[in-house]
């Protein structure tokens, strides 16, 4: 799309240029149909247009860069572990399809993540004894603890199966916020995961 997105605006700078020559604040550019250059670094051949800042879009698909210089370092890129803290509101109010489909969407991917490297924590709210229902420190730690799902999959799918949405209150704030304090040092702890 983005190819299509530039050849466009190329026929309509075209259009618009008529063969003349425009300078701007960032180079030259000439739209004539043949060859096209830019002083800001790039230059290509096939009959595109220019812009602002060394970016020239031919319609060729053979631009050659002049920006050896740019370049000074190689970086591979590395996959971060993942790790997924999942708060499940156990209230009342979730009763029945929301309930039922939460649970058998939550133990379908406990089971299956679809990817190396994928951990997964697990909070409820409101807790389920005698904890205060409006402090964030109730939910910190979590319920289950984050563990690998190549390994740990069968405890996260029976805490999830053994809830049930019978909370009177739903503490939305102290749950997200008690969670965020415990995935905020978590990721402290695990820098090298995505959390």
């Amino acid at each position: 799309m983005t190819a299509w997105v530039v050849a466009a605006a190329g026929l309509w700078l075209l259009a618009c240029g008529g063969g003349s020559e425009t300078t701007g604040g960032g180079g030259s550019t000439s739209s004539a149909g043949g060859a096209g250059s830019s002083t800001g670094g790039a230059t290509g051949q096939g009959g595109g247009s220019s812009g602002v800042g060394g970016f020239h879009a031919t319609g060729g698909g053979n631009a050659q860069g002049g920006g050896e210089g740019c370049l000074t370092s190689e970086a591979a890129a590395e996959e971060s572990p993942l790790d997924l803290i999942v708060l499940l509101d156990r209230s009342a109010s979730m009763a029945g399809p929301v309930w039922n489909g939460s649970v058998a969407a939550l133990t379908t991917f406990f089971q299956s993540p679809g990817g190396a490297s994928v951990s997964a924590g697990l909070e409820f709210f409101p807790p389920s004894g005698s904890e205060p229902q409006c402090q964030p420190s109730s939910y910190n730690p979590i319920a289950v603890p984050v563990a690998d799902l190549a390994t740990s999959s069968a405890t996260l799918v029976s805490a999830v199966q053994s809830q049930s949405p019978a909370g009177a209150e739903t503490p939305t704030w102290a749950a997200l916020y008690g969670t965020l304090q415990f995935a905020t040092n978590y990721q402290e702890q695990n820098a090298d995961h995505v959390v």
